[in-house]
């Protein structure tokens, strides 16, 4: 039997371009009532059956196979098919008198974006594929329940191992229950729901945990220009959502918030130390010591740890607790970064107490700027993603000199007119000594 020949008779497979054929032979046996229908024995051979469906880029191909019927069930065992270019094999077992349901188990030793008819990038594919589903047609509305796992694989560029996902699909719901991978070197896991209808923008919201991954390798990734500039394991959870029709909609509607640490971290080709301090005019030359050209003569900012939330909205990242820690130094931070990659921000930058001796011994004057937790240089943020700039904060560093010295002077000058005109000078001086 052409199948072709089916579709004006089986509403079902109208619009799916159903082609091959079917031969076989039904015993039908028992009573035929509406209440009570037949029980159907027998065995049906597919032959080269081709499918689609008008909402999905690709069609099932060439699948073949047996599908026996006994006493209301069946079971179709090990048929070959074809989707794309990825071989299949594919098992079903279906109960069709009383309540029916259908399970399903689908299996590829490779399977690609362009098998499925999307866009992907170099390398993507998932590999020892292996997916269950389960749907009740009469539930309202029919939901399929589906386990995927893939033995490992990429996907948008990131290599893991281990996949797996746990969903449940409706006509216009994707709910993502489990998601868990071996992937940047640590571990991925989230949750995820999706409102995917025709008739209607996505949108989506996802929750994402990681667990000791490496940075550089997430990053990378993603193509974030972030990637040659910082490394570090990673631990951290996202909660973002987003909706829209096309990738830049959902860009502009992206929310959401991130929080993360990031230990063993290293900035690499730039020393914030450096940028800082050293950019003092006449500090760098008069430093001394073996701490303060440890940290000052690096190429790179390396650190213990690193912590923070990070806001998205309106295609930026913000935060306004950063922290970094070191043995030598801490810094805050409040700035954001567009998703082009522009950074602003404000912070502080606190030399340790040992390194401040060093350093107060070589430059008087910043002892005006240290206390029992060190030294501190407010400092400004600037640059992109990949060439981040650290400077002295211009405004707030002769201010916070300025409070230090105003007091020592105000102490030993009674006149508050002849004080008032020392902070003055005071004020000027500093502004030539620190930011010529």
């Amino acid at each position: 039997l052409d199948l072709a020949a089916l579709t004006p008779l089986v509403p079902a497979l109208d619009g799916r371009a159903v082609s091959g054929s079917v031969d076989g032979a039904l015993h039908l046996h028992g009573p035929l009532t509406p209440a009570t229908p037949p029980a159907i024995d027998g065995s049906l051979r597919l032959a080269n059956v081709g499918v689609g469906d008008p909402q999905f880029p690709t069609r099932v191909e060439g699948l073949s196979g047996v599908i026996a019927l006994v006493d209301g069930n069946a079971e179709l065992r090990d048929a070959t098919a074809r989707l794309g270019a990825a071989p299949l094999t594919l098992s079903c077992h279906a109960i069709v008198r009383g309540e029916p349901w259908l399970r399903c188990e689908v299996a590829a030793a490779s399977l690609t974006p362009a098998d499925l008819g999307v866009a992907g990038r170099p390398g993507d594919a998932l590999r020892g594929l292996i997916v269950n589903a389960e749907v009740k047609p009469l539930d309202v509305p029919p939901l399929v329940h589906a386990s995927l796992r893939a033995a490992d694989g990429q996907a948008a560029g990131a290599p893991f191992r281990a996949l797996e996902v746990d969903l449940v699909g409706g006509a216009e719901t994707v709910t993502i229950t489990h998601l868990a991978a071996h992937a940047f070197d640590g571990a991925v896991g989230g949750k995820a729901a999706c409102r995917v209808g025709d008739r209607q923008p996505i949108a989506c919201n996802l929750d994402l945990t990681v667990a000791a991954i490496q940075l550089t390798q997430l990053l990378a990734s993603q193509h974030s220009p972030a990637a040659a500039t910082v490394a570090g394991r990673t631990t951290g959870e996202a909660h973002v959502s987003s909706s829209g029709v096309g990738s830049e909609a959902l860009l502009d509607n992206l929310r959401g918030t991130v929080r993360g640490t990031v230990t063993d971290g290293v900035l690499k080709h730039v020393n914030f130390a450096q940028q800082i301090v050293g950019a003092l005019p006449g500090v760098g030359a008069l430093v001394s010591g073996p701490r303060a050209h440890a940290l000052l003569d690096s190429s790179e900012t390396r650190f213990d740890a690193a912590t923070a939330t990070l806001q998205i909205a309106a295609r930026r990242v913000s935060t306004d607790d950063a922290q970094v820690r070191a043995a030598d130094f801490s810094a805050s931070l409040k700035g954001s970064s567009t998703f082009a990659g522009q950074l602003s921000g404000r912070g502080s930058f606190t030399l340790s107490p040992a390194l401040a001796r060093e350093l107060v011994q070589h430059v008087p004057i910043l002892d005006h700027l240290s206390d029992d937790t060190g030294i501190t240089l407010p400092f400004t943020l600037s640059g992109n993603l990949d060439s981040p700039r650290v400077r002295p904060d211009a405004d707030a560093l002769p201010k916070a000199l300025q409070r230090s010295l105003s007091g020592g002077v105000e102490a030993l000058i009674h006149s508050p007119d002849a004080a008032a005109r020392a902070r003055e000078e005071i004020k000027r001086a500093l502004n030539r000594l620190l930011m010529r």
